[in-house]
């Protein structure tokens, strides 16, 4: 027997019609990347391989910016 035939609802089409929350957009900052650096490496754990992946183009750049001053 499906719940089609006796009438009750699966718990899937009920659950489907709750109300649902609207979406929030996540906010973006942009910041100059001195402060990007200096607010990673504050917040990164130590020897932590993804803040060190993300530190490494952050590096890059502000040396690459320091060149040609």
């Amino acid at each position: 027997m499906d719940s089609k035939s006796n009438g009750t609802k699966s718990p899937l089409t009920a659950k489907s019609k709750s109300k649902k929350r609207p979406y929030v957009k996540p906010q973006v900052r942009k910041i100059p990347l001195s402060c990007a650096k200096a607010q990673l490496e504050a917040k990164a754990v130590p020897g932590d391989p993804g803040a060190e992946e993300m530190l490494r183009p952050i590096t890059r750049s502000l040396s690459g910016d320091e060149k040609l001053k």
